[in-house]
């Protein structure tokens, strides 16, 4: 990691991936929420799916308390 984790401090990592089928697919790692930078670390990874047909679908993971979000169509 580039930065400390503290407060203020923001970092995230992202694959992009385009299938085979025209799909595309977009995995993200983040230190914490944008939204939440004045706070100390909260790590989660996120996957979003873009199918060919327009539906989108979106996975979080929260790794501290390993919450899942269910897939949602966007």
């Amino acid at each position: 990691m580039r930065t400390s984790g503290e407060k203020e401090t923001y970092q995230w990592w992202y694959f992009d991936a385009h299938l085979e089928n025209g799909s595309t697919a977009v995995i993200a790692c983040h230190t914490k929420a944008m939204t939440n930078i004045d706070k100390p670390s909260q790590p989660y990874v996120t996957l979003s799916i873009n199918k060919t047909d327009g539906t989108k679908r979106v996975y979080k993971k929260d790794l501290l308390t390993n919450n899942d979000t269910s897939p949602k169509a966007v």
